[in-house]
């Protein structure tokens, strides 16, 4: 079983110069471009790929309580094992705990726009080419999610499996469950469903107490891929909330969804 444990980030602080550097010749290991996106990303097991790696991108949440995304980068570094290389990627208009930026535009929300999924979804295109990947793999949590299941029905075929965590598959109706109003600019994974090909498979798993997105959003979307025969599971993390935290991380049914979902056994 593949290990789940949490790093700690000891990088500096990203000046302008560097990163204008730093785009201007994307090393494919703290920086890809999608489209007209810079990315900042930080690779993980690099060395010992091999030449036909498994490729893992983890995407991270809204952040909603205003904290910077860091954790994605521990999940995506607990993942590198021989053959697989793993990426946490800042999501477009982000800035990490280091102070690391990707591009686009900051927004407070209505985050799932065409402009920054077709942008995500090129960037993991040019690192599958770069590091010859055999297969690849998308994890997201919350809004990354989100993405992740518009990434795997609009840009069909680039992605073998994908793990949603705390998904909110339906944007309109986790809107309107949250007494929010709706995003207008935002796509779902709901709306994807009927193009995500037979040969990807998905993993979404929804914690037990998550008072962010309900259960049945991620469950629903499931059955629907499934009645189209699609290799899908759902699964609730007992005594979970929405976050990834360590009472998430440390439940079998998110270290077999780990598991299963960088080997492809499920």
């Amino acid at each position: 079983m593949l290990a789940v444990a949490l790093a700690t980030s000891g990088a500096l602080a990203e000046s302008s110069d560097e990163k204008k550097q730093a785009c201007a010749n994307p090393d494919m290991q703290a920086r890809v471009i999608g489209n007209k996106f810079c990315f900042a990303i930080r690779a993980y097991g690099t060395r010992t790929a091999g030449p036909s790696p498994t490729l893992v991108v983890v995407l991270h949440g809204d952040g909603s309580g205003g904290g910077r995304p860091e954790y994605h980068d521990a999940i995506a570094e607990s993942l590198a094992t021989d053959g697989v290389i793993a990426i946490g990627m800042i999501r477009p208009g982000f800035t990490g705990k280091d102070d690391r930026t990707s591009d686009g535009a900051v927004l407070r929300e209505d985050f799932y726009t065409a402009e920054n999924i077709d942008a995500v979804a090129d960037a993991i295109s040019r690192l599958k080419v770069h590091y010859r990947a055999r297969q690849t793999v998308m994890i997201g949590h919350s809004g990354g999610a989100a993405m992740t299941g518009v990434v795997i029905g609009r840009h069909a075929g680039l992605i073998d499996r994908a793990l949603l965590i705390s998904c909110p598959c339906d944007v309109s109706r986790w809107r309107n469950m949250r007494r929010r109003g709706a995003w207008g600019n935002s796509l779902s994974p709901s709306d994807h469903s009927s193009k995500v090909p037979a040969t990807t498979k998905v993993i979404a798993i929804t914690g037990e107490l998550d008072d962010n997105t309900d259960q049945m959003l991620a469950r629903d979307y499931v059955v629907a891929l499934t009645a189209r025969a699609v290799t899908a599971k759902f699964a609730v993390i007992p005594g979970a909330g929405h976050n990834v935290t360590r009472i998430m991380r440390e439940s079998d049914v998110y270290r077999q969804a780990m598991e299963n979902i960088v080997t492809g056994n499920f």
